[in-house]
């Protein structure tokens, strides 16, 4: 009897550490930079990273968040994007880089802005995923903001990456 009460209570322990799972990510609303968007609960505080930037991380750095402050466009405006302009600009850093969706017909809080998700292999060889945005306003200065995490790195970024682009306003 006590060799099944203790098995019992062994299946239930380990019944209850398989429900947690650990902590729970929810999603909360940060504004960072002027832009307002949806953080996994795992990352850390946005951090100055060089001089235009903040940047947060998850907490086993599998994913990140960079948010530029408003940088002079110099003219150029969403619409003078195409997908080979912006493989060659921006995906030129990464190896085996692969551009899945491009639109230079976005908008993001009401601005025009340019939109792309792609996947390379970075610095160290690892392959990752990336969501940005370019946004354009007015007053003739642009907006970035990158999504990026290690694909199939099962960050809370890559669970939530609809919820979270779509937050953004």
């Amino acid at each position: 009897m006590k060799k099944l009460l203790t098995l019992m209570m062994v299946f239930i322990l380990s019944l209850s550490l398989v429900a947690c799972g650990g902590e729970e990510i929810t999603l909360q609303s940060q504004t960072v930079n002027g832009l307002t968007f949806d953080v996994p609960s795992d990352f850390g505080e946005f951090e100055d990273f060089q001089s235009q930037f903040k940047v947060a991380k998850n907490a086993d750095s599998t994913a990140s968040i960079a948010v530029s402050g408003r940088i002079d466009a110099e003219g150029i405006t969403a619409d003078s994007w195409d997908e080979e302009l912006y493989s060659a600009i921006v995906l030129g850093s990464f190896a085996e880089s692969q551009l899945l969706e491009f639109s230079n017909t976005d908008t993001v809080a009401g601005a025009p802005a340019i939109f792309a998700h792609y996947t390379g292999k970075n610095a160290k060889d690892i392959e990752v995923e990336g969501y940005n945005y370019y946004v354009y306003y007015d007053d003739g200065t642009y907006q970035s903001i990158a999504f990026t995490f290690f694909k199939d790195g099962n960050s809370s970024l890559e669970q939530n990456i609809t919820a979270i682009l779509n937050s953004i306003k």
